[in-house]
């Protein structure tokens, strides 16, 4: 059976949800208690499963506890019970296994415990590890060749995420995410709100590897990966590496150049990655010409062109890349390829005048 823990400020609530709970024939209940510092107390002796956390406890709210455990308990599953209707309805997109709204039916706790009882089967850390993680395009782990498929429970839950891989190892202020993702809201509830989007990241996490892990650090939290390369980053150190002769190392150049495969995020479109996105791009396209007129002066025309075309298929409006392809084609005898390539930029520039 299963060990589970019951947090409720109001004893007959408490008693309550306990007497369901037992009712269900499925859990042990090990622990009631009526504020979080009680139950936080007796954690390591109870040892539970799973807790049914009220969230409007006095004093630390039910999300911030439920932060505490999860920094020192990460395998503990959470159910969230509110008697707030309209909180519910704006967090039940980042719960935990489940959110309970008051008052608590039998049929309700057992579709409960269903979805406990088909997530706790899937838990457990992928045995596969994670050696790299992508953010060109689309964000993908990896491990070695391999793409891992990870499932977000939202939108937010992946931004935020990607917000804390974007800061590099350093801190991200709560506040911070606060007015990033829920400026409107009552401080209260978007401080429960971002407790629980992190906790659902944190448990999507603990099923891709525990390499992984957000750190709560004071008023901050902080994106920790454990011998994992990030791509976007590893390619502009390389570029900043790059030997000086580009024709003593004419493969380093080819390689650092292919090897960026779409710009910073680009499938995800997150205003704050722009900056990013913008730098990134510049450095490539500063790769891409260097190759283009070392392959000019070669005269390896062929070679030059499958650089520009390159560029042209992951940024379209560098129109430095038709005005080289139309002197290459030019070169080439290919007076169509020059009429396609002119037409193209007039396109191009007609776009950005609109």
């Amino acid at each position: 059976m299963i060990r589970a823990v019951v947090i409720e400020d109001e004893p007959l609530a408490l008693e309550y949800i306990t007497h369901l709970i037992k009712r269900t024939n499925q859990f042990i209940v090990c622990g009631m208690y009526t504020s979080s510092e009680s139950a936080w107390d007796a954690l390591n002796r109870d040892k539970p499963e799973i807790l049914f956390i009220d969230v409007e406890l006095p004093g630390a709210s039910g999300m911030v506890l439920a932060e505490q455990i999860y920094n020192e308990y990460p395998s503990m599953n959470i159910v969230f019970i509110t008697a707030f209707q309209e909180y519910a309805v704006q967090a039940f997109e980042v719960n935990a296994v489940d959110y309970l709204l008051k008052p608590v039916t039998f049929q309700r706790l057992l579709k409960t415990i269903d979805h406990f009882t088909k997530t706790d089967k899937e838990i457990g850390v992928s045995s596969t590890p994670i050696t790299s993680i992508s953010c060109f395009n689309a964000l993908v782990f990896m491990s070695y060749t391999q793409p891992i498929s990870v499932k977000w429970r939202t939108k937010k839950a992946k931004e935020i995420f990607l917000y804390l891989l974007h800061a590099k190892g350093t801190s991200v202020k709560k506040d911070t995410l606060l007015d990033l993702y829920w400026p409107d809201q009552d401080p209260q509830k978007s401080y429960a709100l971002l407790y629980s989007t992190v906790y659902q990241i944190r448990k999507t996490l603990s099923l891709v590897s525990s390499q992984i892990k957000v750190i709560n650090e004071e008023e901050s939290y902080r994106l920790f990966t454990e011998n994992i390369k990030l791509d976007v980053y590893d390619w502009e150190e390389r570029f900043f590496s790059l030997p000086s002769s580009l024709e003593e190392n004419i493969r380093q150049y080819e390689k650092l150049f292919y090897d960026y495969t779409g710009d910073y995020l680009n499938e995800e479109g997150y205003l704050w990655a722009e900056s990013t996105r913008l730098s990134l791009r510049k450095k490539w396209h500063i790769l891409g010409t260097q190759l283009g007129e070392y392959f000019l002066k070669k005269d390896r025309i062929t070679e030059a062109v499958t650089i520009y075309l390159r560029i042209q298929d992951v940024d379209p409006y560098f129109t430095e890349s038709y005005t080289a392809l139309m002197r290459l084609y030019e070169l080439l005898e290919d007076s169509e390829s020059v009429k396609h390539q002119y037409n193209q930029l007039r396109n191009v520039l007609s776009e950005e005048d609109q």
